[in-house]
């Protein structure tokens, strides 16, 4: 019998550092590596992941806010930077535990250096380009080269690369790509004739490493890939060329069986009576919804695996627990193993069925499910 416990996400080093290794394999030494872990590494757990990447030569790590960077500084030495946007009132945090900020305005750059100035630190910064994924950054033109200019000119402020995003890279056709590269590399072009230096670029992230070598090899600049839901195994999208660059999912969840009953036909199950019973059934209560972050889009649609075999969910997905059939499963047993998803279970295949996507699906797990390392 399974040694109880009530829901587990078991998380694979050795599938984690062979992620790591393909992506040093595919960039060749052409580009540096950033490893993406906001987001409390996608759900994996930014304690489990970053030590491992660290050993294994990751160059920097992204955030997606200063206290995820306190977290990841926690781990590691190399170099942080937030991804996105953020407030004055953690300026002086940031620069306390060398975590490099993004800037995209004029202003944004003006106050982060008055604060270094009064407090005597200094901030290193990356701007942010706007190429065609209308978030933020610096749309490029003439006026916000000359406002970039003005920024390098800033005391206690230094710019150490310039990065923008690929909206649509992880598409088959990748002519839009490719155009918002064109379009920052052509910046980058206007900003050397003002005199800045370009002392890094990166715009790769996970469908850009794999399929647009282009994006970071053979640059006219020192350059980095941004390596994010490729580490954890896991592919961009359903267009992606998965036999050309193979990958390990990192993660798999599981919990048991704490309840098995029969419920005749027609009998209603769960909340709102959304499934009836179509024949005498055989139902079992296993302890996991949407409170773990299990998506409630599955009710009624999704299954899990039991000895191997589908078990679909009847009813909805409550809060704590759900409800699957186990009717053609007759070895199912109280506190037998359930499968949630895992090699033979996709996150892809749990995302197309709740009409969202894998990076969804692992990232919204909560506190509450625990995070162990298998190997």
């Amino acid at each position: 019998m399974e040694n109880y416990y009530r829901v587990r996400a078991e998380l694979s080093v050795s599938a984690l550092k062979e992620n790591f290794k393909r992506i040093l394999e595919k960039t060749d030494s052409k580009s540096r590596v950033m490893a993406v872990v906001k987001s409390n590494a996608y759900g994996h757990g930014i304690e489990h992941v970053v030590p491992v990447l660290d050993q294994e030569g990751a160059d920097a790590f992204a955030v997606a806010s200063v206290q995820e960077g306190v977290q990841v500084r926690k781990l590691t030495n190399k170099s942080i930077l937030v991804l996105g946007f953020t407030h004055p009132s953690e300026y002086v945090t940031a620069a306390e535990n060398h975590i490099m900020l993004t800037v995209f305005s004029l202003e944004q750059a003006q106050i982060l250096s008055e604060i270094m100035v009064r407090h005597n630190l200094k901030a290193d910064i990356h701007i942010k380009i706007e190429t065609g994924m209308q978030r933020i950054g610096f749309v490029p033109n003439l006026v916000n080269a000359e406002l970039i200019r003005q920024i390098s000119k800033l005391p206690a402020v230094t710019i150490r690369g310039y990065f923008t995003h690929f909206s649509r890279s992880d598409e088959k056709d990748k002519s839009h790509a490719q155009k918002q590269m064109d379009t920052f590399l052509s910046f980058m072009k206007m900003l050397e004739k003002r005199g800045l230096e370009i002392p890094l670029v990166h715009m790769a992230n996970s469908a850009a490493i794999m399929e647009m070598p282009s994006s970071y090899a053979k640059l006219p600049y020192p350059s980095m890939v941004r390596a994010g839901i490729m580490l954890y195994g896991l592919y961009p999208s359903g267009e992606m060329d998965r036999e050309a660059f193979a990958l390990r999912s990192v993660m798999s969840l599981s919990s048991h069986i704490v309840h098995l009953k029969w419920v005749e036909k027609g009998t209603p199950v769960g909340y709102g009576g959304s499934y009836e019973a179509e024949k005498d059934m055989r139902i079992a209560t296993v302890p996991v919804g949407y409170g773990d972050g299990y998506p409630r889009h599955l009710s009624n649609t999704g299954y899990v695996l039991i000895h191997g075999q589908k078990a679909p969910i009847r009813g909805r997905v409550c809060m704590d627990q759900m409800m699957v059939d186990v009717t053609d499963i007759p070895e199912a047993r109280l506190l037998d193993k359930v499968i949630l998803f895992n090699e033979d279970l996709s996150v892809e295949t749990l995302a197309d069925l709740s009409g969202t996507i894998s990076y969804e699906i692992v990232c919204q797990l909560t506190d509450r499910v625990e995070r162990f390392v298998t190997d």
